[in-house]
C-alpha cells in the first residue's frame, strides 16, 4: 500500500489541486491521498471562502481517500507552526509514504539544504536575520537574505536563482515542511510538483478549460458575482457544481462578516493584546493607535501595514485575536511531540483498507464520534481537549456568522457527520 499525504486548504479545490492529484498517481503510483486540509480558517488570517464540509466533498470527489482536520491552532499560523502542525499529523498516522508539495522552486536537494540550515539556525545565521529585521524589513524577506549571506560565507553551495523564490509563499511553505520532516526525524519522502497557475497572489483569472488559475483570482471572480461560467471552467466538474449550489446560500464568506466580532475583541482585549499569538508590544500599540471607529476592516489593515509587518501578519494576528489563540497555548501546543488526535471529515467508502491500516498503526486518537473523543480527552488530556475545543469554537463562531448572513442551516458540529464518498 502506497500512500501520499497533502497539507492544504483547498479554498477551493482548483484544477491546480486535481493535477496535482493526477501527477501523484502518475509518478508515485500511490494507492491512497491522505489530506491534512484546514477547516474554516486560512492560514493567512482569514475565513474559507466556502466551508470545510463542502471543501471536503470537493477533494473526495476528485480522488482524496481521506481528508483529516488540520486543528486551527496550527491552521491559522505562520507557516512554520502550519507545516509543523499538518507534518506532524502525518507521521502520526504511520502509513505516509510520501508528502506532495507544490511550489514555485522544486531542486528538491537545494531547499533540503536550506530547511536544514533554517531547522539547525547556526548562531551566524541567526545573528545575521536579527541584523536583517533590525533594518525594519518584514520577516520572510530578512530570513532569505540572511540566507544568502550564510550560503556565500560558509561557501554553501546552493543555484542562484534558488534565492529569488526565497520570498515565493509556496517555496517558503514547501521549506517549512522540509523543515518540519527534518526537524521531526519523519519517515515520509517529500516529492515537488511545479505548481502551474499564474501565481499564488495572481488576481489574474485564466477562464479557458482547464486553466490553472489561482486560488486568489478564482474567490475574486466568485465573490464579486462574476459570471459562473467563466470562473467554473477553473474548477474541476465537481467542485464548480458545490460551489455554485452554495453561492449566496452559504457562502461566499469573507473577512468583512467578522469584522464587528475583531472590533469587539480588540475593544475586549485591549490591555492584554500581547497575550495572543504574534502580536507583539510594538504591534499591540500600533493595532490600537492607528485603530478609527469608521474603518471598514481593509482600511483598517491598511492603516497598520508598513515594511516591518506584512499584511499577511497583521490578518493573521486579528484572526488569533478573534479566536482567542493565545502565545501560552501555541507554545504548550508546540512542546508536544505529536498531535494527540486526527479529526476525521471525510473519506471514501472504497478507501476501507486504508482507514483500518490508519486505526491500527496511528499514534493518535481518531476522531469519528466528536463527542465521545471530546470527552475521553478531557478526562485524559487537557491540553487535547483544549486544542479540540479552539477548533469547536472556530467553527461554530463560522457557521453563526453564516447563518446569520445567508440564513443557512447551521452546521452544527455535534450532528453533522463525516462525509462519505460512495
Amino acid at each position: 500500500m502506497k500512500v501520499t499525504g497533502i497539507i492544504a486548504e483547498y479554498n477551493p479545490f482548483h484544477n491546480g489541486h486535481k493535477y496535482q492529484f493526477e501527477q501523484i498517481r502518475k509518478n508515485l503510483g500511490s494507492d491512497y491521498i491522505v489530506v491534512v486540509m484546514n477547516g474554516d480558517f486560512m492560514q493567512r488570517g482569514e475565513p474559507a471562502v466556502i466551508n470545510k464540509y463542502a471543501r471536503t466533498r470537493m477533494a473526495l470527489a476528485e480522488g482524496a481517500d481521506l481528508v483529516i482536520e488540520l486543528p486551527v491552532l496550527y491552521g491559522t499560523g505562520s507557516a512554520e507552526f502550519f507545516a509543523a502542525g499538518g507534518v506532524r499529523l502525518l507521521k502520526a498516522l504511520h502509513s505516509i509514504d510520501h508528502i506532495c508539495v507544490g511550489c514555485e522552486y522544486t531542486d528538491l536537494s537545494a531547499l533540503q539544504t536550506i530547511a536544514s540550515i533554517y531547522a539547525e539556525e547556526p548562531d551566524e545565521f541567526r545573528n545575521l536575520l536579527q541584523q536583517s529585521l533590525r533594518q525594519g524589513i518584514s520577516y520572510p524577506k530578512a530570513r532569505a537574505s540572511a540566507l544568502r549571506q550564510y550560503a556565500d560565507t560558509n561557501r554553501i553551495s546552493l543555484p542562484d536563482e534558488v534565492h529569488t523564490y526565497m520570498t515565493q509563499p509556496n517555496t517558503i511553505l514547501a521549506v517549512e515542511y522540509l523543515k518540519a520532516v527534518y526537524s521531526d526525524h519523519a519517515d515520509i519522502e517529500p516529492y515537488l510538483i511545479l505548481r502551474k497557475d499564474s501565481g499564488y497572489h495572481s488576481g489574474l483569472l485564466d477562464d479557458t478549460d482547464h486553466a490553472c488559475s489561482s486560488a486568489t483570482a478564482i474567490r475574486s471572480a466568485y465573490c464579486s458575482g462574476g459570471n459562473a461560467d467563466t470562473w467554473k471552467r477553473t474548477l474541476p466538474k465537481a467542485s464548480g457544481q458545490i460551489m455554485q449550489e452554495a453561492y449566496h446560500t452559504c457562502a461566499p464568506v469573507g473577512i468583512d462578516q467578522f469584522y464587528p466580532l475583531i472590533q469587539y475583541s480588540l475593544w475586549q482585549n485591549q490591555d492584554r493584546l500581547t497575550d495572543y499569538q504574534d502580536i507583539t508590544e510594538e504591534l499591540a500599540n500600533r493595532l490600537l493607535s492607528v485603530y478609527q471607529p469608521e474603518f471598514d476592516y481593509t482600511g483598517y489593515v491598511d492603516a497598520i501595514v508598513n515594511k516591518q509587518y506584512t499584511r499577511t501578519r497583521i490578518m493573521r494576528c486579528l484572526l488569533h485575536l478573534l479566536l482567542g489563540i493565545t502565545k501560552a497555548e501555541v507554545q504548550e501546543q508546540m512542546s508536544r511531540s505529536a498531535l494527540p488526535y486526527a479529526r476525521i471529515l471525510g473519506f471514501r467508502s472504497a478507501s476501507s483498507d486504508l482507514l483500518k491500516a490508519i486505526r491500527e498503526q496511528a499514534d493518535l486518537r481518531i476522531v469519528q464520534q466528536l463527542k465521545k473523543a471530546q470527552v475521553y480527552l478531557s478526562n485524559t488530556d487537557p491540553a487535547a481537549a483544549r486544542l479540540l475545543a479552539l477548533d469547536l469554537h472556530a467553527s461554530h463562531m463560522y457557521e453563526q456568522v453564516c447563518h446569520q448572513y445567508y440564513h443557512s442551516p447551521f452546521h452544527n458540529e455535534y450532528t453533522t457527520g463525516i462525509i462519505i464518498q460512495e
